[in-house]
């Protein structure tokens, strides 16, 4: 079994936010498919770009963990800016062994605003409170 050791939480306007493993109650992803693509424009002599799509995501942060901004913008570790803004756009696994695996998240129709995700603090199992954020696919 391999451990994570934190996530990346990347926000539309480029913000991130690290989550250590011990602050994370609960992380589900699903509907995983792998993209590959070769870009001319971009990119020369047949190189990729390959990263993978979730259509399903869930993602359960004590509310008392902690939780860290890498850009050093917005509101610092304030959990209440994942809260209130919806724009993920990518959740980044990264193991102790060295290895990050990104998932890309659904995202509605909107430029600035993921329609697909939403969040609340609720209590868990254990009556901890937490911010439970769900992000999946529209359905047409």
């Amino acid at each position: 079994m391999r451990k994570i050791k934190n996530i990346h939480v990347v926000l539309e306007n480029c913000e991130v936010f690290e989550i250590p493993a011990k602050s994370i109650d609960l992380l589900v992803i699903n509907e995983i498919k792998n993209q590959i693509l070769v870009n001319a424009y971009q990119y020369k002599n047949g190189e990729t770009m390959e990263h993978q799509n979730a259509d399903y995501i869930h993602l359960s942060i004590f509310k008392s963990g902690e939780l860290k901004n890498l850009t050093e913008m917005g509101n610092g570790n304030d959990i209440n800016r994942l809260h209130e803004h919806n724009d993920i756009t990518q959740i980044e696994l990264n193991y102790e062994d060295g290895e990050s695996v990104g998932y890309y998240v659904p995202w509605g129709e909107s430029e600035y605003i993921n329609e697909c995700q939403k969040s609340q603090f609720k209590n868990n199992f254990w009556k901890k409170e937490v911010l439970d954020i769900t992000i999946e696919k529209l359905t047409p």
